[in-house]
């Protein structure tokens, strides 16, 4: 009889469960606040329970080192993007400054940005005054040469006509002194007279080549004065852009650093576990600051199982959670059901422990159960993940049996 009854027993099934830790969170986890450079706490803006927004302001750094900088980046910026605009107007002949819509945007914002870019309009009018200046000034002198040149033109129509009476007379005085009806002295001076006229008729011909030379070299100077200054402009403008696009990347990285001097929340959530108190306390680089525990999110429970032990847990396995921290007679395990394994282990910075975090997840109905009972962030549970069933035998002899393969193995 006995040991049929022991014999009854050992064949008896039972359930096997995973024990691990857990606690109560929320399922899309709750958010560190830290902040990536650290500085000094010039406003702290919540206090522990508070209820905040998505973007709400947090805490506020001190900003004046890093505002100054986005400030002079963000000047040096506008005026490279006015001086460019100014170099693409000269470059096209444009007779005004377009400036491009990024730079009247901050002149919404900045009064400074409107005094860079009256400086450019005044600097690009000064500049066109000055080549139409000069534009007028070689006209002038194509004026002067054109009237030179009809001078020039008069006086060698009259040294022609003047050549023509005198080789004239000096055919007829050659006849009469063949004749002998003249001199030679009269002679010899109507042939120098007449020399005397063709050189100043050709002083006055080359006098008039000389002109349309100098013409065309002040028309030369004035279709220079527009090209060299769109060539200039075009060299100084690629100087300009290589600079703007560096000095962009400058100012990027310090309005960025401005904007994080104030520390917003990055979801709707309950602020907890504020750590910095004090104004003008050092904030450290990545040190959390405080948690934001999402609002509206489905409670879960997040179990620390054993390394030893994560090889039984898997995804839809039963779990019974016990509540330790509500009272035991009053309060039922409630049933849940694995989630989600980490993939990886995580250590307890506390313990220095290594564990597999495991997500369970409790049903409304099962959470109805706990009537007036209520459920908060960080409460510690006890937790039973359901593994296979096996016999009491089986719980005697499995550890008998490894051990046996083991030295074998050995």
């Amino acid at each position: 009889m006995v040991v049929g009854t022991g014999c009854l027993i050992g064949f008896l099934p039972m359930a096997g469960a995973v024990i691990s830790p857990g606690e109560v969170t929320v399922e899309s986890h709750i958010k560190e606040i830290s902040h990536p450079f650290g500085g000094v706490a010039a406003a702290i803006l919540v206090r522990d329970g508070d209820t905040v927004r998505r973007g709400q302001p947090l805490i506020r750094l001190d900003g004046r080192v890093s505002g100054a900088v986005d400030q002079y980046t963000g000047l040096g910026l506008s005026q490279l993007l006015a001086k460019a605009a100014r170099l693409r107007a000269v470059q096209a002949g444009a007779t005004a400054v377009d400036f491009p819509a990024e730079l009247q945007a901050r002149q919404q914002s900045d009064r400074s940005v409107g005094i860079i870019m009256a400086d450019e309009r005044r600097s690009f009018r000064l500049a066109s005054e000055a080549r139409a200046l000069q534009v007028r000034q070689l006209r002038a002198r194509i004026a002067q040469s054109e009237a030179e040149i009809a001078s020039f033109n008069g006086q060698e129509s009259a040294y022609k006509r003047q050549s023509s009476l005198v080789r004239q007379e000096l055919q007829q005085t050659r006849e009469l002194y063949n004749s002998r009806l003249t001199t030679l002295d009269r002679l010899n001076a109507l042939e120098r007279a007449a020399v005397g006229v063709e050189a100043q008729r050709s002083t006055a011909g080359s006098s008039v080549a000389g002109a349309l030379a100098r013409i065309a070299e002040l028309r030369s100077q004035i279709a220079s004065v527009e090209s060299n200054a769109r060539n200039e402009a075009a060299l100084e403008l690629a100087q300009v852009e290589s600079a703007v696009s560096e000095l962009r990347k400058e100012s990027a990285v310090a309005s960025d650093q401005n904007d994080r001097t104030v520390i917003r929340s990055p979801q709707d959530g309950i602020v907890d576990k504020l750590l910095t108190r004090t104004l003008g306390s050092a904030v450290r680089a990545n040190e959390t600051l405080m948690e934001i525990v999402p609002l509206r999110d489905r409670l879960v429970v997040r179990a620390h199982v054993r390394v030893t032990d994560i090889d039984k847990v898997s995804q839809g396995q039963t779990a019974h959670l016990r509540f330790t921290a509500l009272n035991a007679r009053t309060t039922p395990e409630l049933a849940g059901t694995v989630l989600q394994v980490a993939a990886d282990r995580t250590v307890d910075k506390a313990t220095n422990e290594a564990y597999y975090p495991v997500t369970i997840a409790i049903s409304d109905a099962e959470l109805s159960k706990l009537e007036n009972a209520r459920l908060s962030v960080g409460m510690p549970v006890e937790v039973f993940i359901q593994t296979e069933q096996r016999t009491i035998l089986q719980y005697i002899v499995r550890p008998l049996s490894d051990q046996i393969r083991r030295a074998l193995r050995e």
